[in-house]
Parts: structure tokens; C-alpha cells; sequence
């Protein structure tokens, strides 16, 4: 609900609009730092006859990235969000993108390949303008006084609960426990990779959320079966 109303509020006719639900859709379907949305170039990007080709098989896209500490990982996204960042950069004989009416704004003449840039200075979008963006955003949709704990990291751990989610349900799918402790530190493991966290620690909580809702159903269906 709150991702929706997130939406809502960003949502708009103007180049920043566009970028600013843009970089929402990076940040809930990747899970990547801000830090690090902000240094991908159009470059990195796989055509648009790909993007449609993993669009027609369903598949997700892994974009190999520098992630914090220089630490190489790969990130998860998808075609939906793939083909709506090439809208996004790639200009028509009818429109011009919403990137290249920013880009024209630009007083230096050096190439810029940065996908996501200042609408008022055509440079590339900075960090703290980002943080400006979103947690003002959020304070609007959720309706708090402060400020404290709203920021663009707020995607990421949206991003974090659904993949440990994910890969816990993928655990029971094939008949293995997410009770056991060695499951539960593949879960985590793999989870960790995909974020790029040092380690599993700030992931568990996640998981314990997954398995206290799970094991609750569980007892719900079994009270539910013996009252038939």
C-alpha cells in the first residue's frame, strides 16, 4: 500500500517525474544501493531486441555491477523495468526521452552516460538530491511529522524481505524445512550474495518474520482441518 501511494506521488508529465518512479522500479525489483543505481550507464544496458526476448520468456536479467567495497555482484532485474528505463533514455523521431530533454541542459559538452541525471543541470543525479527526493516522498505517503528512517534505503528493504520470502517459499517448494538451521544459512547466504551484505545478520529478522507468518498458518489450516 504504501509502495502504490509512493507511486501515486511521484508519478507525473515531467522528465523528473518519469526518472523518480524510474528509480523506485530499480530499486524495488534489484534491491541495489542508491550509491550504486546512480553509476549505471546506458552502456550496461542490453538491447531492446533482448530486453523483448527475456520479456517473451519470462526471465530475469542479471547485471553484473561494482557493488560497496568494490565487491563484484550480480543484480536481478527485470525486462518490464529493463524496457522501461530504454523509454526512458532512447528518443524517437516523435518524442525526445525524458533523459535527453535533461541531457540538453548540460553547459559541458564532455559525453555523459549515466542513466539518471539532474533535471535542472542535465549533470548526473547526486546522492543527496536523491535523498531529498525520497524522503520527502515518504514522509507525504506515510503520513509521519520527521523524517527519521525515510530514505531511498527504505526500498532496499522492501527489496530484502521479499527475497529471503522468495527463496524460504523455493526451500519448502522442494520439500525441505525452513526450521532447519542449515537451510535457513543457505537462505541467508544466498540472500546476502544478491544484496551484497558482508554478512547475514540484518537479513535474519526477515526470515524469523517469514517463518513466525508461515508457522502460523500452518497451525491455522491444521485447527481448521480438525474442526471439519
Amino acid at each position: 500500500e504504501e509502495v502504490d501511494l509512493l507511486y501515486i506521488h511521484l508519478s507525473g508529465p515531467h522528465p523528473a517525474h518519469t526518472r523518480n518512479v524510474l528509480l523506485t522500479m530499480w530499486a524495488l525489483d534489484s534491491g541495489i544501493r542508491e550509491s550504486e543505481l546512480l553509476e549505471r550507464t546506458i552502456t550496461e544496458l542490453p538491447t531492446l531486441a533482448e530486453c523483448q526476448t527475456l520479456k517473451d520468456s519470462d526471465r530475469m536479467y542479471w547485471m553484473p555491477i561494482i557493488g560497496k567495497g568494490e565487491a563484484p555482484r550480480s543484480i536481478p532485474v527485470t525486462a518490464d523495468v529493463l524496457l522501461e528505463t530504454h523509454a526512458f533514455v532512447t528518443s524517437t523521431q516523435e518524442a525526445t526521452s525524458p533523459r535527453d530533454s535533461m541531457l540538453k541542459k548540460r553547459k559541458k559538452r564532455s559525453k555523459e552516460d549515466r542513466i539518471f541525471l539532474s533535471a535542472t543541470t542535465g549533470e548526473r543525479l547526486d546522492r543527496q538530491s536523491v535523498s531529498h527526493i525520497f524522503s520527502r516522498a515518504f514522509q507525504v505517503v506515510t503520513g509521519r511529522a520527521d523524517r527519521r528512517g525515510l530514505h531511498f534505503h527504505r526500498l532496499r528493504g522492501r527489496f530484502a524481505s521479499k527475497l529471503v520470502q522468495e527463496l524460504a517459499m523455493q526451500t519448502i517448494e522442494e520439500g525441505r524445512s525452513v526450521h532447519d538451521p542449515d537451510e535457513q544459512r543457505l537462505i541467508l547466504e544466498r540472500a546476502a550474495d544478491i544484496l551484497g551484505h558482508q554478512d547475514t545478520k540484518s537479513l535474519r529478522y526477515y526470515l524469523n518474520a517469514f517463518i513466525d507468518r508461515d508457522d502460523e498458518a500452518i497451525a491455522a489450516a491444521a485447527a481448521k482441518s480438525r474442526r471439519t
